[in-house]
């Protein structure tokens, strides 16, 4: 038996030990895909706590027709796509008294000097669509399968194969755009 389901079984019948053991298992790999998604590290941080509260209280519900780290990913992906549309919702500007002022803060010019490559990347990223790049990051930075990213994602195989395909050419137009 899969040690996941073990674990998910022995904390159906009560081990609580064994539901922290999944936690602890996934909890850095569902935080990295959360910031990778959202790129800020507070909203990262709730939506992997919230993933674990929302798994630990439907893990009844857990069908075993898909691995668990692909339902985990599922709640967590839900989860992010449900705080993008809310960030969506809120206004695109603050007052002035609002904001913090700082008077060293870095010019945009440091910030572009400073960056890295991952940094363009992970800001191109940011770019593509949602489908695009959940699947993007599922499949890159999490080395998931095409087969767990369509489950994941509630989509076909190729539809998975398909926005990961776009998702990398948009990629490679963005960072050739950015180094010109």
């Amino acid at each position: 038996m899969d040690v996941d389901l073990e674990l998910v079984n022995r904390s159906l019948n009560g081990d609580t030990d064994a539901f922290s053991d999944l936690v602890q298992k996934y909890q850095k790999q569902v935080y990295y895909t959360a910031l990778r998604m959202l790129a800020e590290h507070e909203d990262a941080a709730d939506i992997a706590q919230q993933t674990f509260i929302n798994a630990f209280r439907a893990l009844s519900t857990f069908k075993r027709q898909a691995s668990f780290k692909t339902w985990i990913y599922q709640i967590a992906i839900n989860l992010c796509r449900n705080c993008i549309k809310e960030r969506t919702r809120k206004p695109a500007f603050q007052d002035i008294e609002e904001t913090d002022v700082v008077d060293n803060a870095p010019t945009p010019l440091d910030r572009l000097d400073g960056r890295s490559q991952a940094d363009l990347v992970s800001r191109a990223i940011e770019k593509l669509p949602d489908q695009q790049r959940a699947t993007v990051i599922l499949r890159v930075y999490e080395d998931c399968s095409y087969e767990q990213i369509a489950d994941t994602l509630g989509c076909s195989l190729s539809t998975a194969r398909g926005n990961y395909h776009h998702g990398i050419l948009a990629l490679r137009r963005m960072m050739e755009g950015m180094g010109k």
